[in-house]
């Protein structure tokens, strides 16, 4: 019996770059969470780009939601 892997999952899909005037606009697809209003990005030397959410609230609010101890009891 294989049991399901704890808290969440890394995951990677396709989308596209949608350009509007000099910016460029990326769509999340459906299944990606993200909280919050205003984000901060990052891109690395090598290209890689990570989006977070700057309010700490809402990073507060993704961290309950995707901590895999969460559910445990003290």
């Amino acid at each position: 019996m294989t049991e399901a892997p704890m808290g969440p999952q890394s995951k990677e899909r396709k989308s596209n770059i949608i350009r509007e005037g000099k910016r460029r606009l990326v769509a999340l697809p459906d299944d990606f969470f993200l909280e919050g209003n205003e984000i901060i990005i990052r891109q690395e030397k090598d290209g890689i780009i990570t989006i977070h959410p700057a309010e700490e609230a809402a990073r507060k609010a993704m961290w309950s939601r995707f901590n895999p101890f969460a559910d445990w009891s003290e």
